[in-house]
């Protein structure tokens, strides 16, 4: 692994077709825009305001040159694209910091100079509130909906590359209730649903409810130390309605669909917001479980287990300087017609530097290692490793004005040669600058 990351550094800087002339004039529009702004500071408090509540219309523009817009090593395309994004957002804040209110909407308006077919469009308006109780009891609520066309992929980066219409909606929400001044108890609910438009991506549709209980005992005024159980179930809404695949010629029934329960079990720890440390750290041990036994090709689904963690933890090293830890191990649905699903590891680390006030740098390295299970007999075992690299600047030039630069290196290798297809290499840099009213 730090041989991989030595090489991606490199790359961040020989890479001559990135660096592309083009590329260097936008950057140097942007950084001259921002600098001949002659507006006062005083407009930072010009916020729409009813009480306490806050009304923040927001509008951004940013550039991005991309080498690679398909990532496919075997069709590279280059492209410089420009998405403006209005948004508004309104927060509502009670007497104390656990009872908020906020809603927003914002919509990404994307261009491509060349490749025009790939424009599109991604509206994500959501909704979060809190609430806590003199008594001791408190509530956590949160949605998020997306309706999107972009090139990006799902979370298993299905249809990475290509323009898929599709949308998601994430509800979740949290009660507790605090026993005494040491214990807590909380239950937590949430559900996943993914939809897509056209009828050969549909076997990819699903619904999930998660359910679970959390037992906290606090360490420390800042800490606490829990347990948590989380029960998963995903049903595979098209899979079960008869779909028939006209790739494969063959037909998903409620007897063969990939509908799967994961069992998990975590402990760890929590750390309040105000401290040095933050965020979560929780590590266990996760089961999957299948539904049915075979698939519509006949191949039988195979249950597993292994450990699991879910964990971002912040440190503040200085007052100018704090890391972020970011380690993830879970079960994902394949996209592959051809494999059930595989093990996904991520391992980052994020540097964030002050450098000069109203100036913060940041880099962030990750190393992610996907490692495909319940394959097709006759295929060779499928493992993939991708590592990426960002760099970022970002300049507050007023309280209601930012820029900022960020270069995003991506690199997917495969672990063998008969899939090495499928490996690919993306450079981006995008430049961009945001009014917030």
């Amino acid at each position: 692994m730090p041989s991989k990351i030595e090489k991606i550094c490199v790359d961040m800087y020989i890479n001559k077709r990135f660096i592309s002339e083009r590329m260097l004039i936008v950057s140097l529009i942007f950084l001259m825009t921002c600098m001949l702004f002659d507006i006062s500071e005083s407009y930072a408090e010009s916020n729409i305001r009813i009480g306490k509540m806050v009304i923040e219309p927001s509008l951004k523009y940013a550039v991005q040159y991309h080498d690679n817009i398909f990532y496919d090593k075997r069709n590279e395309e280059e492209d410089v694209i420009h998405i403006i994004t209005p948004g508004v957002e309104i927060k509502y804040s009670g007497a104390r910091p656990e009872n908020f209110l906020r809603a927003g909407y914002k919509v990404d308006l994307a261009h491509y100079d060349d490749n025009d077919e790939m424009n599109y469009q991604k509206q994500m308006p959501y909704a979060s509130l809190g609430y806590k109780s003199p008594s001791g009891f408190y509530i956590n609520a949160h949605e998020f909906y997306t309706k999107t066309q972009d090139p990006y992929g799902s979370k298993n980066d299905y249809r990475l590359g290509r323009k898929t219409k599709r949308w998601y909606n994430d509800v979740s929400g949290t009660l507790g209730y605090e026993i005494s001044r040491k214990y807590s108890i909380e239950l937590f609910y949430q559900n996943l649903t993914e939809r897509y438009d056209e009828s050969f991506d549909q076997w990819q549709e699903r619904d999930g409810d998660l359910y679970g209980i959390s037992l906290l005992y606090h360490w420390t005024p800042k800490t606490s130390i829990f347990a948590q159980y989380r029960r998963s179930d995903f049903e595979y809404v098209s899979q079960n309605d008869d779909l028939f695949d006209p790739d494969r010629h063959y037909m998903w029934t409620s007897d063969t669909s990939q509908d799967y329960t994961l069992d998990d079990f975590f402990v760890g720890f929590r750390f309040k917001p105000t401290g040095k440390i933050t965020g979560e750290l929780k590590v266990g041990y996760g089961e999957l479980d299948y539904d049915n036994r075979f698939d519509p090709t006949g191949k039988k689904y195979d249950n597993s287990s292994t450990w699991i963690a879910e964990s971002l933890v912040g440190y503040e090293l200085t007052t100018r300087t704090s890391l972020t830890l970011n380690l993830q191990r879970y079960y994902l649905n394949s996209p592959n017609l051809d494999i059930s699903y595989y093990e996904d590891t991520i391992i980052g680390l994020r540097v964030t530097q002050e450098i000069v006030d109203r100036f913060k740098a940041w880099a962030y390295l990750e190393w992610e290692h996907r490692d495909y299970k319940n394959e097709r007999p006759g295929f060779e075992d499928r493992s993939f490793d991708i590592y990426s690299a960002h760099l970022a600047l970002d300049w507050t030039v007023f309280r209601w004005l930012t820029a900022g630069f960020e270069y995003v290196h991506t690199e997917q290798e495969a672990d063998k040669s008969d899939y090495e297809y499928e490996e690919y290499n993306t450079n981006s840099l995008m430049g961009y600058i945001e009014i917030i009213y």
